[in-house]
């Protein structure tokens, strides 16, 4: 008995935070993240938690000890993943799935002027992200 209850416990302490085989989960986002590639004298922050069925965000910048940006996100799931986005612009704007593979996703709004696409992944323990439009991007990478 002391064997089994023993192995269970290391399988548990085993499993992954996040299960990227699954391209319906997106807890690989989870966690609060710190830009490494950011500009001089700031520090931009993304924490994602898990509410339910859906995901909440809030991301900030702060260049010295002022807050220069910030934003708050909410992915929820109806038949495809929407991400609401608000504190940017006067009103909330909404991005919606088109892709979504183990790993990563991949949202639109083509109606939107800047960005019209936002795509985040996994890569190794780096949460990387992109935004832009056709021909401009920008691409950030983050650690926990």
């Amino acid at each position: 008995m002391k064997y089994s209850i023993f192995f269970l416990l290391i399988l548990i302490s085993c499993k992954p935070d996040a299960d990227l085989n699954d391209p319906e989960s997106l807890d690989w986002m989870l966690g609060s993240w710190e830009r490494v590639d950011d500009q001089p004298n700031q520090q931009t922050y993304e924490i994602w938690k898990k509410d339910g069925d859906n995901y909440t965000g809030f991301g900030y910048t702060l260049q010295e000890k002022d807050t220069v940006f910030k934003e708050e996100m909410k992915l929820s799931k109806s038949g495809q993943w929407i991400l609401t986005v608000s504190g940017v612009n006067e009103e909330p704007v909404a991005f919606i799935s088109r892709e979504l593979q183990a790993g990563k996703l991949s949202i639109f709004n083509p109606m939107h002027d800047f960005p019209k696409e936002i795509h985040y992944w996994i890569q190794n323990d780096t949460l990387k992200a992109s935004v832009g439009n056709e021909g401009e991007q920008i691409e950030f990478s983050f650690i926990k």
